[in-house]
């Protein structure tokens, strides 16, 4: 199945941007846990602080969930400001 892990930072200030490049940087170069397709570092268009985490994951016979990965993040990121993590499947 293939899904996306979605993890945005909502800070106050962009102090939290260079370690959230790094993390996801690290996650690319060393290509993550077994199943991740892509991983992507948006930033939003309007909200300069907020910066998106797209994890894309293909992993057959498992169900879309929050991976440990993802979990582990996005607690790393909690001290830059509101984290919000979902997944997204296809419709």
């Amino acid at each position: 199945m293939k899904w996306i892990e979605l993890i945005v930072v909502r800070a106050m200030d962009n102090q939290h941007k260079p370690v959230v490049r790094q993390l996801v940087n690290q996650l690319i170069q060393n290509k993550g846990p077994k199943g991740i397709t892509a991983a992507t570092l948006y930033r939003n268009a309007f909200v300069e602080t907020d910066l998106g985490i797209h994890i894309q994951w293909e992993v057959d016979g498992v169900e879309p969930s929050k991976s440990g990965l993802g979990i582990e993040l996005a607690a790393a990121l909690e001290r830059f400001g509101r984290i919000h993590h979902t997944i997204w499947v296809a419709d």
